[in-house]
């Protein structure tokens, strides 16, 4: 016989890729957002506060500065103490200088070299700093998934599945069966099991090697494109019921009974005409 082999077929590598790829662009998109997006979408809003305002696009957004970072600044500390925790200022005017973080922006009075009686404050962006915690988990969690599918992808497209003479070689028996099966020549093949064909597409070959070890080799309609060919050819060498046949013999019953009904349609006598009765009644 000649070898038949073959991969997966386009419908999984079709819906596999797809997945693959709304996961991973959605996590994506979620990072740009928390990372680039919001975070400038606030300074936008919050130079308005500041008179003159920066051109927001020459902003730097300094990680550093936060809400709660904001808040251990008190009254009294040096401001050359607040540079050093926080950097440099976006801005100063007067005598109160000017942050900006990803969540907001921080104000902070001086009053010679140190922080003013009033203390520093805090104003939060359209996009708080939970607000981008919260789409860095979001982006976090779906990353994982999309990885996930992307070891899956690569799953789908190395499938492999080989029937040669020497016997049957699958890589990849998907679903939730990992890994590949050994060799398994056409006499350590035992029987063929399917109940889950109808419902789920897939049979099982139970087999038992030479060396006494055994087991079952899943061969799935949806994982592997070659599963008819294969399945045919195992059945005709080893006498097993296909099931493949078993459903296409189901089709010419119910021509035949098309066929029944249609000739006894046929050989239905016409029904008299009214034109003709009138006729013989005319004539009696």
């Amino acid at each position: 016989m000649d070898s038949i082999r073959s991969g997966t077929t386009t419908e999984r590598i079709v819906r596999t890729s797809i997945l693959t790829a709304v996961l991973l662009g959605y996590a994506a998109w979620s990072f740009v957002d928390a990372y680039h997006v919001y975070p400038r979408q606030n300074v936008e809003g919050l130079v308005q506060n500041l008179n003159p305002s920066p051109d927001p696009d020459t902003v730097a957004i300094n990680p550093k500065v936060t809400r709660e970072a904001v808040k251990s600044i008190q009254p009294g500390d040096a401001m050359s103490e607040v540079q050093a925790r926080l950097g440099e200022p976006n801005a100063v005017q007067g005598r109160v200088s000017f942050y900006f973080g990803p969540g907001g922006m921080a104000r902070i009075p001086s009053d010679g070299d140190k922080v003013a009686d009033s203390g520093s404050t805090w104003r939060d962006g359209d996009h708080n700093d939970v607000d981008l915690l919260l789409q860095k988990i979001i982006g976090g969690g779906v990353g994982v998934l999309g990885l996930l599918m992307l070891w899956q992808f690569i799953r789908v497209v190395t499938t492999r599945i080989e029937l040669s003479e020497a016997g049957l070689k699958v890589n990849s028996q998907g679903g939730t069966r990992f890994g590949g099966s050994p060799l398994v020549p056409f006499e350590a093949m035992t029987a063929l099991d399917s109940r889950d064909f109808k419902k789920k597409g897939w049979v099982e070959i139970e087999y038992k090697l030479a060396d006494g070890t055994g087991g079952t080799v899943s061969l799935n309609d949806y994982v592997h494109k070659a599963f008819s060919r294969v399945v045919t050819e195992i059945c005709r060498r080893r006498g097993f019921e296909n099931p493949l046949q078993t459903e296409d013999q189901a089709e010419p019953v119910a021509t035949e009974e098309a066929e029944v009904g249609t000739a006894t349609e046929t050989e239905l006598p016409d029904p008299p005409q009214e034109g003709a009765d009138e006729a013989g009644q005319a004539e009696g």
